[in-house]
């Protein structure tokens, strides 16, 4: 995720990284950055069967579980 922010910032793209989507055969895989105090320090790092998941539900309560934390 660090890396993809530097990327932005070099390109000059403004805006803050909400997930990131890896698609593999069977899996998606959500790396979610946790935004505290204007940083992104820490993420969820979640992997999903895609046969049986809801990715927009899991990015949904991830979202929400996200706003309830307390760091």
């Amino acid at each position: 995720i660090r890396t993809k922010m530097r990327l932005l910032k070099e390109l000059g793209v403004s805006g803050q990284i909400e997930d990131i989507l890896i698609t593999l055969g069977r899996q998606y895989h959500v790396l979610r950055s946790i935004h505290s105090k204007g940083t992104a320090d820490l993420c969820f790092y979640i992997a999903l069967d895609n046969e049986v998941s809801n990715l927009a539900l899991t990015r949904y309560k991830l979202s929400q579980i996200e706003r309830g934390l307390v760091l």
